[in-house]
């Protein structure tokens, strides 16, 4: 049978002929890259620091649950529960825990916050190589794919996300440019099996495994888009091929399901009880939309501030979820890419539909048709922060910038009539851009425009606190950010016309490459940022009471959300966490003890409120700490230690996390009966159905119940002996999630869902063994998954390899 014909990728690239196979220069740019991230990163690291804000989630969400992770790996056994949050809650199916992403398997060797500082770094580098190299298999010459690297490594996504510590982000990004390269190698090929689809599979099955599915369903939207493309542009002449090409992309994505189904599988079995099944309000879908203003910060980032060590950010959204900033020098290249709409590669055709779709989905709530597209556009209701799509428009800019330097050192008369074109529509722009600029805000802080876009974009201010003096200063942070664009794009374009003049053909790329280097390395610069461990934890004063009433009680929150998850590293048991991996009814059921309406989870309790809630849960403590706006504990609760900012409470209502109840009470509203006025969790149990035959006991004048825990050193498996005079109810208020199971003397127990969220089993008088487990639903077969799909994987990669051994020379 003959093979065939791979379709050239020059026909879809627009690529250079003229560029080098890849050789040692590019090994020396790729050192020159990982030289910048070095220089970028490693200097913060020294004194045993951790890189990304205090503020951010590696401080109050990953240090402590890759610690977790790490201690229990070392034990050699997989963490499936957490005990430490949220009354216990799924850990390997929360998806974000990454148990099998292989660079996670060091947190069981070394420290933790070293594995965290080297998996942040090795990303980077490996995230803008990846792009680099991207961009030769292109055509692009070292300058342009330089440029490419650089924009989509230190864009306003990459570099604001690290910053916010968000870590599986990090972890994630880099697997896009090497998807797109295997994709692009697999359809050209044609073949059903290849070695690129391959990769493909296998990069898409780590960027899964890494810890965020939205990643994932961002970067299947870039491929998604840039094989329409392809199809468009080869399909009508050659309708065998393109299927054949198709049918491998889609066996690649089948085989990456398949190789990361132990941790997706188990994951999507558990979105089903968390408000990623579409339970939430609008609202907490449509959080993290980017402003129609907010347009801007593409290439003026600080409009609005959000500078550390200057004006602090006034948007009504996350800086970092809905800044777009790529730089003036690349919007210009990119505008040189496409100054010839025909003469444009389909393949940065196809580029410049991410950049569109990228952007417009940033937008969310602010498009207008956000309910629309949350409804129908498939998996968009899955996932909140619709601002994170500014992930796909920072690939799409990255590839035309690119483009658009090699387009000015290209040497026809077309191409030179396209610069020339490209130029003038650049300067005709900026130019109306400055006109437009003093037109509207030739008034300062006093312009009614510049007062109704901060009244936007402050929803929560009123205009009263709007006076000359804030305005004035806002205004000086807008219009040095407008300045700063203003002298990038200037510069930007005399480069730009140098370079399409011919006249310095080989330098003025290289010069444009460093003005792009310099214009996103000054605005990445403010954010180096790290932090010390020891400056976060918990001081012995705190800690030591903790220890000392034993484990069967729970701490509250209230205060900074650095605090959330410090509980899984100090050993003790909190009623609260990070959302992520809330299930709905436990968010919902916490949030009516606080007496807040669903919007988004709190990350804190208060001593405000009391509730039988979570005197149920077992909180016997709660840590506050020091704030202006602090309200007034409520009766009940008494402060037992201090130590700084720091205030740890204690209150004498609480139940143990494991008690026996004498009474039952059917309900069918437990959300609200729970912490309704007149519920005493000492006395009754609320239960959804009640067991046939079985009443309420009766322990009146008769010896107390007596219950002892043991087997709790493995949160999946806990076994307690109940000496009970008379029948009546175990509680257990942990979680009631489907994998738990229960055995009474050996023999099948059901398990009752507990005032609203906990366990509860009915037990006769006598003795009792009872014993439960847990084991994450789905994980069998999710294992049996990625078996097969390591199989045939492997199996694909021997017959390739025997292809490749048998074709002639």
């Amino acid at each position: 049978m003959t093979p065939p014909v791979p379709l050239p990728v020059a026909d879809f690239s627009g690529r250079d002929e003229s560029a080098q196979d890849w050789d040692r220069r590019d090994w020396l740019v790729v050192a020159l890259l990982g030289a910048l991230v070095l220089i970028y990163f490693a200097p913060l690291t020294t004194g045993g620091r951790i890189l990304s804000s205090v503020s951010g989630d590696v401080a109050s969400e990953w240090l402590w649950k890759r610690g977790f992770l790490g201690e229990t790996l070392a034990k050699g056994r997989i963490p499936f529960w957490n005990p430490h949050l949220m009354a216990g809650t799924p850990f390997l199916a929360s998806g974000q825990s990454a148990i099998f992403y292989p660079p996670n398997l060091l947190f069981a060797f070394l420290p933790v916050g070293m594995v965290l500082n080297f998996q942040m770094i090795a990303h980077f580098w490996f995230g803008v190589a990846a792009t680099y190299g991207l961009g030769r298999r292109l055509g692009r010459s070292r300058p342009a794919a330089f440029v490419a690297a650089l924009v989509f490594g230190f864009s306003g996504f990459a570099v604001l996300h690290w910053w916010a510590g968000h870590l599986v982000f990090v972890l994630e990004w880099p697997w896009l440019p090497v998807m797109v390269w295997a994709w692009l190698n697999a359809v050209s090929s044609r073949r059903l099996v290849s070695g690129p689809a391959l990769i493909l599979a296998a990069a898409l099955a780590m960027q899964f495994l890494a810890g965020h599915p939205q990643m994932v369903y961002m970067s299947l939207l870039v491929l998604a888009v840039l094989h329409c493309g392809w199809l468009f542009h080869f399909g009508t002449p050659d309708k065998v091929g393109m299927l054949r090409a198709t049918a491998s992309v889609g066996l690649a994505l089948m085989l990456a399901g398949l190789l990361c189904g132990i941790q997706a599988y188990p994951t999507l079995l558990y979105s089903a009880e968390t408000v990623r099944a579409g339970n939430a309000p609008m609202a907490y879908y449509e959080a993290g939309s980017q402003p129609v203003q907010d347009l801007i910060t593409y290439g003026a980032p600080w409009a609005f501030g959000g500078r550390p060590g200057g004006q602090k950010y006034t948007g009504g959204e996350s800086h970092w979820e809905v800044c777009g900033f790529v730089g003036v020098t690349t919007l210009l290249l990119a505008l040189g890419a496409l100054a010839n709409w025909r003469s444009c590669p389909p393949y940065h055709r196809a580029c410049l539909a991410l950049c569109v779709l990228g952007g417009f989905l940033a937008l969310g709530a602010n498009s207008g048709l956000f309910p629309m597209l949350h409804r129908w556009f498939p998996g968009f209701g899955l996932f909140r922060n619709p601002g994170r799509f500014l992930f796909v428009a920072a690939f799409g800019w990255s590839q035309l910038a690119s483009l658009g330097l090699d387009r000015l050192s290209w040497n026809s008369a077309e191409e030179r009539k396209l610069v020339r074109k490209g130029l003038g529509i650049a300067a005709a722009a900026i130019l109306a851009g400055t006109v437009g600029y003093l037109t509207i805000f030739w008034r300062g802080g006093e312009s009614a425009v510049f007062r109704g876009m901060m009244l936007t974009r402050m929803p929560y201010v009123s205009p009263k606190d709007l006076t000359p003096e804030v305005l004035s200063a806002l205004f000086r942070s807008f219009e040095t950010a407008m300045l700063a664009a203003g002298a990038s794009a200037v510069a930007g374009l005399g480069l730009m016309a140098l370079a399409g003049s011919g006249m310095a053909r080989r330098v003025a790329p290289v010069l444009l490459a460093g003005c792009v280097g310099v214009e996103l390395l000054v605005f990445g610069w403010p954010y180096r940022t790290s932090f010390s461990p020891q400056s976060i934890k918990w001081p012995a004063e705190i800690t030591t009471p903790l220890h000392n009433a034993g484990d069967s009680w729970r701490i509250g929150i209230e205060g900074l959300s650095v605090d959330q998850c410090q509980a899984m590293g100090t050993g003790v048991q909190s009623v609260w966490g990070n959302e992520p991996t809330a299930s709905y009814r436990y968010g919902q059921a916490i949030l009516r003890s606080q007496k807040v309406a669903f919007t988004l989870p709190p990350p804190s309790l208060s001593t405000a409120t009391t509730s039988p809630l979570t005197q149920s849960l077992g909180m016997r403590f709660l840590l506050r700490r020091k704030r202006a706006d602090a309200p007034t504990p409520a009766a009940g609760w008494s402060r037992i230690a201090r130590k700084d900012t720091l205030s740890l409470y204690e209150t004498t209502g609480a139940m143990p996390m494991y008690y026996v109840a004498t009474e039952a009470r059917v309900t069918t509203d437990p959300l609200t009966e729970v912490n309704a006025l007149g519920f005493d969790p000492a006395r009754e149990v609320l239960i959804e159905d009640v067991p046939p035959g079985m009443g309420s006991g009766n322990v009146t004048g008769l010896p107390a119940p007596h219950i002892k825990v043991i087997g709790s050193n493995r949160p999946e498996s806990i076994i307690i002996q109940a000496e009970m005079p008379a029948a009546g109810w175990l509680v257990m208020m942990d979680q009631l999630l489907p994998g738990w199971t229960a055995t009474v003397d050996g023999l099948p127990a059901k398990l009752y869902r507990a005032n609203a969220v906990g366990r509860a089993l009915p037990l006769l008088s006598g003795s009792h063994t009872v014993n439960l487990s847990y084991s994450a639903p789905g994980f069998s077969v999710g294992a049996v998954m990625t078996c097969i799909g390591g199989g045939l994987w492997l199996a694909g990669l021997l017959w390739t390899r025997r292809r490749r051994q048998k074709a002639p020379s």
